[in-house]
Parts: C-alpha cells; sequence; structure tokens
C-alpha cells in the first residue's frame, strides 16, 4: 500500500504554476502540465466501481408536466446527446459518453489515494501559497461532474452563468474565501470565463487543457463562471485517447 502511495505522488505532478489574476489580488491559479498516466489515475479513482450517483438528459415539455404531477414517483424519457430519447429500465450498462448530457456524484476525499496525491502535487508547485496548504485548504470531499456536448452548439454559454453555490454567503458577497479546487479531466480543451457580476459584459477567459487545476479562493470564490467553449478537436486535448 505504501508503494502505491509512493508511486501515486511521483505519478501525479504538475509542471507549474500560473497566477490567472496578476493585476489583482492573486486569488485564481492554475496547476498546469498533468501527465496522461496521471490523469488516467484520477479518472479511474473518481469513476470507481460502486459509485452512486445522478446522470440525464434534458426533459421535454411534456415530461416536465409529468414531473410536476408524479415528481420522484414517476418514470422519465429525456432527451440525451444528438436528439436521442433515453429511458433506463432496470440495470444497463454503457460508457459514459452515452449516459447524457451530464452526470454527478460524491465521495470522500480519504478514499481516494490518487486525490489525495493531487492536493499534495497542488501545494508542491506552489509551496508559498497558503491557499493549499493547512488550514487554510483541507478538502474533506471530492465533487464529481461531467459533461457531453452531445451535438450542442455553445451560444454564450454552456449552461448559463452560475456563482458558486457551495460558499457559506449569500450570492455576490466575499464572505467565504475557502480555497476550491477545479480539476479538469475528459479528452476536450475548455475555455471558462470568470465575472464579478452577471451584468458584467467583460470575461477573464481561462483555457483549460485535460489535467488542468483551477485553484479559486478569497474574493474570487464570489465570482461567477460559465463555459465558454469545449473545444474536442484541440491540439492541447487527448482526442481519442481518454480512458
Amino acid at each position: 500500500m505504501l508503494g502505491a502511495q509512493h508511486d501515486l505522488r511521483h505519478m501525479i505532478t504538475f509542471q507549474r504554476c500560473e497566477d490567472l489574476d496578476p493585476e489583482g489580488d492573486h486569488e485564481l491559479l492554475c496547476f498546469r502540465g498533468l501527465g496522461f498516466e496521471a490523469q488516467d489515475a484520477l479518472f479511474h479513482s473518481i469513476f470507481s466501481a460502486g459509485a452512486e450517483g445522478e446522470c440525464g438528459g434534458l426533459m421535454t415539455q411534456e415530461e416536465r408536466a409529468r414531473w410536476k404531477e408524479l415528481g420522484q414517483r414517476g418514470e422519465y424519457t429525456v432527451e440525451s446527446c444528438f436528439g436521442r430519447k433515453w429511458h433506463v429500465e432496470g440495470e444497463e450498462v454503457m460508457p459514459l459518453a452515452d449516459m447524457g448530457f451530464h452526470g454527478r456524484h460524491h465521495l470522500a476525499l480519504q478514499d481516494s489515494e490518487a486525490c489525495k496525491a493531487l492536493v499534495e502535487a497542488m501545494r508542491t508547485a506552489a509551496p508559498k501559497c497558503s491557499a493549499t496548504t493547512p488550514p487554510e485548504f483541507q478538502p474533506e470531499y471530492v465533487a464529481v461532474s461531467y459533461e457531453n456536448l452531445g451535438g450542442r452548439m455553445i451560444k454564450g454559454t454552456l449552461c448559463g452563468t452560475a456563482y458558486d453555490d457551495d460558499r457559506c454567503s449569500r450570492r455576490g458577497e466575499v464572505g467565504d474565501g475557502t480555497p476550491k479546487a477545479f480539476l479538469f479531466l475528459g479528452r476536450a480543451a475548455v475555455t471558462v470565463g470568470f465575472k464579478y457580476d452577471k451584468s458584467d459584459r467583460q470575461w477573464l477567459k481561462v483555457r483549460m487543457a485535460p489535467g488542468d487545476c483551477l485553484l479559486r479562493f478569497g474574493s474570487a470564490r464570489a465570482w461567477c463562471m460559465g463555459v465558454l467553449k469545449i473545444d474536442g478537436t484541440a491540439p492541447e486535448g487527448r482526442g481519442d485517447h481518454n480512458p
């Protein structure tokens, strides 16, 4: 077991850390250069056997009406990738790409040796940043989510602009600035944007390759965020070479 932990810490390393807010309060960092082998180890760790969560697509107007009537007691057919109708009965085995537009689940950090190694890699890449070390940064849980573009065209943002609802204060207020990390896996390059407020017209745009990790803390936790582009053919992406 100790040997496996040592191998993970040796494998899961970043090449550099970038300050994405150099003219502000330096509260948005990007860790880059995580190798494919490390990405695969993290992917298999967070999508391990026995993980339980939810996934699905978009409800039609008819299904929304049934939801209002039956709620969780009903069974529904949703519109999934490329216009397919999706309804699961009993148990089915399928690849992640066929499991609707999006899904999510959670796991305890202590149950993932790869995720614990990721936290150590962030501290090694930014040793002078207090936001990567205790007592400021002591993560306990990992929230896992995925998106399949599935024929959708991004017009402005993928699913709108959102504030971070994990924060312990009202939207738009600095309040809880506890550090929070966002690791991007998958095969596509993703451009995300940040704004102080939804009404702002200008974005701070950040291009993320698979394996890049954002760390938001302080006032940056109060910014709203949107996905502006998903590029599956980008040279920094993984193409078909993903788990």
